[in-house]
């Protein structure tokens, strides 16, 4: 395993973004996908099914004018969304705020 110090951008919750130095692990026996759009896992692969359903949505990108938030209900994506979240469950460590 080797590892390097390199600068990353940070997000805050209010304020521009920040660079902050930190220390990267590279661990060969981990599997690193070429595609970003192939997930590797169960909650990446459900949380791809849910974004590429909003995007091709009619109802999901349907907005109200003056405050941008969806109009209609989609059936599907709730579905998915609940799929995604069982997911997110499933996979999280005993005693997260996830589980």
């Amino acid at each position: 395993m080797s590892s390097r110090v390199e600068w990353q951008w940070r997000d805050r919750p209010s304020g521009p973004a920040y660079r902050q130095r930190v220390q990267v692990h590279d661990d060969p026996a981990e599997p690193v996908s070429a595609n970003p759009a192939d997930p590797t896992g169960p909650v990446e692969a459900a949380w791809a099914r849910l974004a590429g359903h909003c995007v091709a949505c009619l109802a999901c990108r349907t907005v109200e004018d003056y405050d941008h938030r969806a109009n209609a209900t989609c059936d599907e994506a709730e579905e998915l969304y609940r799929a995604w979240r069982q997911a997110r469950r499933a996979s999280a460590p005993e005693g997260s705020p996830e589980a």
